[in-house]
């Protein structure tokens, strides 16, 4: 699957946008699953939400190993198999009312980035 098929994501206003690029899209679905409650948190797989991983994960400290492992068994549950994550590590922030995390991706066939997630 190219990224997310269609290259779209969801704009600010709610209404789907044309993703130009495959970090667009791999960022945007980490921020939707960063926002979704943990297991259970999505009918369509059952371990799709990191919200709680993300909510406990500590400034210094990245997402544990499982949440990451468990990130990338509902990108393969889903059929993306063009990025993968590597590690999610929060960001220090003056505004407490947004948090900011940098994932590191792996793209298939890229090497790794390393991507801005708002949640």
């Amino acid at each position: 699957m190219d990224f997310i098929s269609l290259p779209v994501r969801i704009g600010s206003n709610g209404w789907l946008k044309r993703s130009m690029a495959p970090e667009d899209a791999a960022s945007q679905l980490i921020e939707i699953m960063g926002r979704t409650a943990g297991e259970g948190g999505w009918r369509g797989v059952k371990e799709f939400g990191l919200r709680d991983h993300m909510m406990t994960m500590e400034t210094r400290r990245g997402l544990q190993p499982e949440a990451v492992q468990a990130v990338n068994r509902t990108l393969s549950d889903l059929g993306i198999d063009w990025f993968r994550v590597d590690g999610i590590e929060k960001e220090e922030s003056s505004d407490p009312s947004q948090a900011t995390y940098r994932a590191s991706i792996a793209f298939a066939g890229r090497g790794a980035e390393v991507l801005q997630v708002r949640i």
